[in-house]
C-alpha cells in the first residue's frame, strides 16, 4: 500500500551483499591483515591509509596480550563501487555489513589462532606502512 505513495520497494541488499563478498574472496592479498607496528592512532592510520590493506591490526600490547582489529571502509567503499554506485540507497547498508561480517570474523579467527599458537599478529602476519 505505502508504495502506491512512495513508489517502488527498494531491492533487497543480499545479493548485492554476497556478490560483493564474492569479490572480496576473490582478493586474498588485499584480505589478508597487515600489523602497523609501534604506537600508533586509529584516527592517524584511517587519515592516512589508502585502499591496502582492508583488514589491519594495530595497537599490539605484548605486556596484555591484546590488540585492535579494524576493516579500512575505504578500501571496502571503493570496491563495492565496481558493483553499484555510491548514490545507490543499498550502498551504505551493504557496505557497513560486510564490514560488520568481515571484522567479526577476522577477529575471531585472530584471536584464535594466537590463542593456539601462543603468539601475537606481528608474529604471523607482515607489517602494514603508511605512505
Amino acid at each position: 500500500m505505502l508504495s502506491r505513495w512512495f513508489g517502488k520497494k527498494p531491492a533487497p541488499v543480499e545479493p548485492i551483499l554476497e556478490a560483493f563478498m564474492g569479490l572480496l574472496a576473490e582478493d586474498a592479498d588485499l584480505l589478508m591483515p597487515r600489523v602497523f607496528l609501534g604506537r600508533i592512532e586509529q584516527a592517524e592510520i584511517e587519515r592516512r591509509i589508502g585502499l591496502a590493506p582492508a583488514v589491519y591490526v594495530w595497537n599490539e600490547d605484548w605486556g596484555r596480550k591484546s590488540f585492535s582489529l579494524s576493516v579500512n571502509g575505504k578500501a571496502f567503499g571503493h570496491l563495492l563501487e565496481s558493483i553499484i554506485p555510491r548514490t545507490d540507497p543499498r550502498f551504505a547498508a551493504v557496505r557497513d555489513r560486510a564490514l560488520a561480517m568481515v571484522s567479526e570474523r577476522a577477529k575471531a579467527s585472530l584471536v584464535n589462532t594466537c590463542s593456539i599458537m601462543g603468539c601475537m599478529p606481528s608474529d604471523m602476519l607482515p607489517p602494514a606502512f603508511l605512505d
